[in-house]
């Protein structure tokens, strides 16, 4: 991982390296260390005017918040994941543009009924 942060470092689109960092952080088991860079890289995403980037990242952070049993956060995440990528700037007129956070819903809906 080491290598590809460096491919990225300096780079406009640094924080899809930051993206990358995180799940690799998540699939290790270190979920605190994945939330820490899922928030970096949301956030440097977003202040490049990447909104729909920093949403996707925001859904996949709630997917894996639901897998880890943290609904609370799973369901903040689908959240702020569907109002970053609804377009409230005005370039669509604020209508979401996928349906991932149905499909997050969905999941996290179905992991709870199996606890």
């Amino acid at each position: 991982m080491a290598t590809q942060q460096q491919w990225f470092a300096g780079r406009p689109d640094e924080y899809w390296g930051t993206s990358l960092q995180a799940e690799t952080e998540a699939y290790a088991g270190k979920l605190r260390r994945a939330q820490e860079l899922t928030r970096l890289a949301v956030n440097s995403a977003i202040r490049a005017d990447n909104n729909e980037s920093g949403a996707i990242w925001l859904e996949n952070s709630a997917v894996r918040e639901a897998a880890f049993g943290n609904f609370v956060d799973a369901t903040a995440a689908a959240t702020q994941g569907f109002e970053a990528g609804s377009g409230k700037s005005g370039s669509n007129g604020g209508k979401p543009r996928w349906h991932l956070p149905w499909q997050t819903t969905a999941l996290m809906l179905n992991l709870w009924r199996g606890c």
